[in-house]
């Protein structure tokens, strides 16, 4: 890409299918990810999915990309890209406005927060129940009463 911006002509594979094919895939995977964190569909297959319809979603499936974007995103864009612009002053900026750079660079981060708390919503919501203790068995804790004085 940086070619492209000093030379002025495209390169051949940059503009390439390849490059198309992975284009859409981002935009697929930065559109479907977050929805699927909090929609039921990423809980539970939708009918449409026809080998699965139902069935419940793999909790990994979901989780590991989102919490891997979400690390990524943060810190990239959040401890290392904050922290090259407060020590070395503009940082590579590349001839783009300062403000630019820091709309940017607080979007991602952002982004990558909201994942990061989706992840960990999406976390909770589908665990399982603890099963380390059968219930009736003693297993309940007694009633207490706080006293006020």
């Amino acid at each position: 890409m940086i070619d492209y911006l000093v030379t002025g002509r495209p390169l051949p594979v940059a503009l390439g299918w390849s490059f198309s094919v992975f284009v859409v895939l981002l935009i697929l995977a930065g559109t479907l990810l977050p929805l699927a964190l909090v929609h039921r569909w990423g809980r539970i297959w939708p009918r449409w999915v026809m080998p699965f319809a139902g069935r419940n979603v793999p909790r990994w499936l979901v989780l590991g990309p989102a919490l891997f974007v979400g690390a990524g995103l943060t810190g990239y864009f959040g401890v290392a890209g904050m922290t090259e612009m407060v020590l070395l002053g503009q940082g590579n900026r590349v001839g783009a406005p300062l403000w630019r750079i820091l709309m940017e660079m607080l979007g991602y981060t952002v982004w990558g927060l909201g994942l990061l708390l989706a992840a960990i919503s999406y976390h909770a919501l589908t665990r399982s129940e603890c099963r380390s203790i059968p219930p009736g068995d003693g297993s309940t804790l007694p009633v207490t009463r706080r006293h006020t004085d």
